[in-house]
């Protein structure tokens, strides 16, 4: 299975067409997520991440991606998010 992270948008539909059988939506609004999940049309599995907490995570449920993940209840650990983003 290959799942791709995107952080906008418009690279949801060329995640698809890519052939990645699974698309994480980072740092996504519950807004976003809803506009995801149209646009996908359940072409790939999409998985909300980042910002998800208790207070916010009914909204995201509300997007209806596939599936929501997120470690605030459990941990707060410090990372770091590097990208890997190519500029043309």
């Amino acid at each position: 299975m290959i799942e791709l992270e995107i952080d906008h948008l418009e690279q949801l539909e060329y995640a698809i067409l890519g052939g990645v059988d699974a698309v994480l939506l980072d740092n996504f609004t519950p807004q976003e997520v809803a506009q995801a999940v149209e646009i996908n049309q359940n072409r790939v599995v999409l998985e909300a991440s980042g910002c998800i907490n208790r207070g916010n995570l009914h909204e995201y449920a509300k997007a209806k991606p596939h599936f929501i993940s997120t470690g605030a209840p459990v941990h707060s650990a410090k990372w770091v998010d590097i990208g890997l983003d190519w500029i043309n």
